[in-house]
C-alpha cells in the first residue's frame, strides 16, 4: 500500500505511519489493514510544500546568519594563519596553511549564502576569490527579495 500524500510504500519495509507525511495521508482502511488504530481525521490545514523561491523570512534568515557566520570564521581563519605562517616553524606553517584553506572555504560558503539571501544564485560565490572586493560587489547588489515583498 502507498501513501495518499506522497505515494510512500509503507507496507514495503512494515512500518504504518509515513516517515515523510507522518501518516496524515495514509487511508483509515490502509491503518485498519495494517494493524493499527485508525489514523485521526485529515488536519483541517492542508499541507502546503515551501515555497520553491526560498524567500520565507525564517529561510532568509538562517541563510544570512549563515553568510555572517561563515564570513566571520573566514576572517579569524585567515589571522590565525597569518600569525601561525609568521612563526617560520615549519609544523606551524603547515597548520596555518590549512588554516587558510579553511578560511577561503569559509569565506565562498559565506558569500554564496549572501547571495542567496540576496536573491542571487550561489555560484556568485566565485566573487568570494577576489577576496573583499568580491564580498564589496555583492553588498553593491540590489536585493531581488526586498523588490518581491
Amino acid at each position: 500500500m502507498k501513501c495518499k500524500t506522497c505515494g510512500f510504500a509503507a507496507s514495503d519495509i512494515g512500518i504504518t505511519v509515513c516517515p515523510f507525511c507522518k501518516g496524515q495521508g495514509l487511508a483509515p482502511a490502509f491503518a485498519a489493514q495494517a494493524g493499527a488504530a485508525v489514523w485521526p481525521p485529515a488536519p483541517t490545514v492542508p499541507f502546503s510544500a515551501p515555497s520553491a523561491g526560498g524567500t520565507d523570512k525564517g529561510v532568509l534568515a538562517r541563510k544570512v546568519r549563515k553568510s555572517n557566520w561563515c564570513i566571520g570564521l573566514a576572517v579569524l581563519c585567515n589571522i590565525l594563519a597569518y600569525l601561525l605562517c609568521s612563526t617560520r616553524q615549519a609544523p606551524l606553517v603547515l597548520c596555518g596553511e590549512i588554516c587558510q584553506a579553511t578560511g577561503i572555504v569559509l569565506f565562498l560558503f559565506g558569500c554564496g549564502f549572501y547571495a542567496e539571501w540576496k536573491g542571487y544564485s550561489a555560484l556568485l560565490c566565485l566573487l568570494g576569490f577576489l577576496s573583499i572586493f568580491g564580498l564589496f560587489i555583492l553588498l553593491l547588489l540590489p536585493n531581488k527579495n526586498k523588490q518581491r515583498a
